[in-house]
């Protein structure tokens, strides 16, 4: 198929756009079975192209010309140069993600799960990695075209499909991560810009560390040894995001102030006892409103996560998380 359409293109990124978009969705669909980040409905989905369409905008305007100062064409990373890389191209996948969490809290008044979240920063970073694909892939065609010996041409074959199937994946792994900070500070404000740092900071010097041995050691394994510790990590937190979500839920409702119902201000009434709050709507404030006796037991016995608040004792309305 791909031959029948773009056999007679003259641009050497046509290559890597079209086996990345066919790989592309594989990967995604793996991440989804992988995470289980819950049903995507319209929501999910016009957040997913708005990140999908920021990524692909910063990436053109800001991650490239930065990335241009940074390093030196042909020439191997130093670690300054390569860290420097690493936040910069983690930024601008953590970023789209970050800000829709914010839009959608600010406007919407709407947390979506942290594993939720975890698989959107997979989709940017394998919209980031698709393109960036393409721009490698089509350097690889020119040594390709242009080898004098056979090792040549077949190293840069290698890499070409190392670049279309594997690039989008490594960057969704590492953008993965990140997501899954990113969704907790969305979720948990208290901690919101601790979470971002260490957020991006993790897979940017994992990605600093992955660019960097390229070159400075004359072996490939160092390199595969970064990226097999960058899947472990992500399959870690992908395996343990719900219970993570969990206890940080239950931390938080017990360190958060307990105040009684009938003592809630009289310009904060309408939003402590609320009908959609009654219905497990979260709106995000440091104070647990309950009422009457027994606030230990309803604290410990009726937190379901982040979301959602079964069962309230007489009147007590859900927790602000």
């Amino acid at each position: 198929m791909f031959i029948a359409l773009f056999a007679s293109s003259g641009n050497l990124s046509t290559p890597g756009w079209a086996y990345g978009l066919y790989i592309a969705p594989i990967w995604g669909i793996g991440f989804w079975l992988l995470i289980r980040p819950g049903p995507i409905r319209a929501l999910e989905v016009q957040v997913g192209i708005g990140i999908i369409v920021w990524t692909l905008v910063w990436l053109n305007v800001v991650t490239i010309n930065i990335n241009d100062h940074l390093g030196r064409a042909n020439h191997a990373f130093t670690f300054s140069e390569a860290l420097g890389v690493g936040f910069n191209e983690e930024i601008a996948k953590a970023l789209p993600v970050l800000l829709a969490g914010l839009i959608l809290l600010k406007f919407r008044s709407t947390k979506l799960d942290v594993r939720m979240w975890m698989f959107l920063g997979t989709i940017a970073g394998l919209t980031f990695g698709v393109s960036e694909a393409a721009l490698y892939a089509s350097r690889e065609i020119v040594i390709i075209n242009q080898a004098q010996v056979a090792s040549q041409a077949v190293r840069a074959v290698l890499s070409f499909a190392e670049r279309v199937f594997v690039d989008g994946f490594q960057h969704a792994v590492w953008a993965g991560i990140s997501g899954f900070f990113v969704g907790m500070a969305v979720n948990y404000r208290r901690r919101r810009i601790p979470l971002i740092i260490l957020g991006v900071s993790i897979p940017a010097v994992l990605h600093a560390l992955n660019d960097w041995s390229a070159g400075a050691f004359n072996s490939y394994w160092a390199w595969i040894l970064i990226q097999a510790v960058s899947l472990l990590l992500f399959l870690g937190y992908t395996m343990s995001a719900a219970s993570i979500e969990r206890h940080w839920a239950r931390a938080r409702l017990a360190g958060a102030p307990l105040v009684n119902r009938g003592s809630c201000p009289a310009g904060r009434m309408a939003r402590c006892a609320g009908p959609a709050l009654r219905a497990g709507r979260v709106r995000g404030s440091g104070t647990v409103v309950a009422c009457g006796e027994g606030l230990t037991g309803a604290v410990a016995g009726r937190l379901r996560g982040p979301r959602s608040w079964a069962g309230p004792r007489a009147g007590c309305v859900p927790p602000f998380l």
